[in-house]
């Protein structure tokens, strides 16, 4: 099995290239980014410099069996320009999942979020299952809007193609890995007047084993990807080693975000504070019921990720 990467240089990207390259059944691994990536290569991987919006893209693709989607503008710097963000996001899943329908590709397994659900209309519930809505792309997140309408991309472009289109819904993503939750969280470690938020944090390696799954097996559809249980916004900030989280108001916590944002190059835009704020959890159910299991419970990837190693549930 040959497998394309797309995001090759960012956080998933490395761990996924790692895991891949030890799977029997992978033969070669090729990462696209359009930066170099730091972390090593592993064993039969290969490195392209490329733009998942290229032309050439097709010609790659056809030279493999299952590509998997990563590339994503998540965190926002100031100095991107909006319509570039956007364009990355939005052209860039076109143009892989028209190059997979075009050279046949067998599988795309797509890293969506569960953000990519109508979070307006699901905020406040509890174990959120796939049947809920996705998004229309119009909130005042561009990140909510984005999932939401990569989704819709994929299923205008691969609807009645012999392409098995695996999304995979990660909810916040960590672990030894991680570079950015453990200091984006402490650096805004202050929470909104009003009920506390309830977060769930599914480890990375967790994640990996989610998309090694979808390699060995077909699994056509959606598949939230989060663990079994939960915590809230006061714990899991305590696990990353904050002792004091005040409480202060929403219109307060967005103007002191902008201007961080704007002028400090902070890595967090406002529009993230009514997101991680929602208070939604999901079901994993159905993506148990198809193999996979979560070695290690939200605590557990907080934990990893702020340097203390995470007990697994599960050897």
């Amino acid at each position: 099995m040959r497998v394309l990467l797309t995001g090759f240089s960012g956080y998933l990207g490395g761990v996924f290239s790692r895991h891949l390259s030890e799977m029997p059944e992978v033969d070669h691994v090729t990462g696209i980014d359009i930066v170099e990536p730091v972390h090593p290569l592993p064993p039969h991987t290969e490195f392209t410099v490329m733009d998942i919006r290229s032309d050439q893209l097709g010609r790659l693709v056809a030279q493999h069996d299952v590509v998997v989607h990563t590339a994503f503008v998540l965190t926002w710097l100031a100095s991107l320009p909006q319509a570039e963000r956007d364009d990355i996001n939005e052209r860039g899943i076109r143009n892989v999942a028209r190059a997979g329908r075009d050279t046949g590709v067998g599988k795309l397994v797509h890293i969506s979020s569960v953000a990519a659900y109508d979070i307006t209309a699901a905020r406040g519930a509890t174990r959120v299952t796939e049947d809920a809505p996705i998004g229309r792309g119009d909130t005042a997140s561009y990140y909510l809007n984005g999932k939401a309408l990569e989704e819709r991309a994929l299923n205008d472009v691969l609807r009645g193609s012999d392409v098995t289109v695996t999304l995979l819904r990660p909810t916040f993503v960590t672990g030894p890995l991680d570079p950015t939750t453990a200091p984006v969280f402490r650096a805004h470690a202050a929470l909104p007047l009003g009920p506390e938020p309830t977060w769930q944090f599914v480890h990375e390696d967790d994640v990996a084993a989610a998309v090694e799954l979808a390699l060995r097996v077909d699994l056509p559809g959606a598949y939230n990807l989060v663990p079994d249980d939960a915590v809230t916004a006061r714990e899991a900030l305590h696990l990353l080693g904050v002792k004091r989280v005040p409480r202060v108001p929403m219109a307060l916590a967005k103007a002191v975000t902008y201007l961080r944002w704007r002028w400090l190059g902070d890595r967090m835009h406002p529009s993230w504070l009514p997101v991680v704020n929602a208070s939604v959890t999901f079901d994993n159910t159905r993506l148990k019921a198809a193999g996979w299991t979560p070695r290690y419970t939200s605590a557990g990837a907080l934990r990893s990720a702020a340097g203390a190693p995470p007990p697994a549930l599960h050897r």
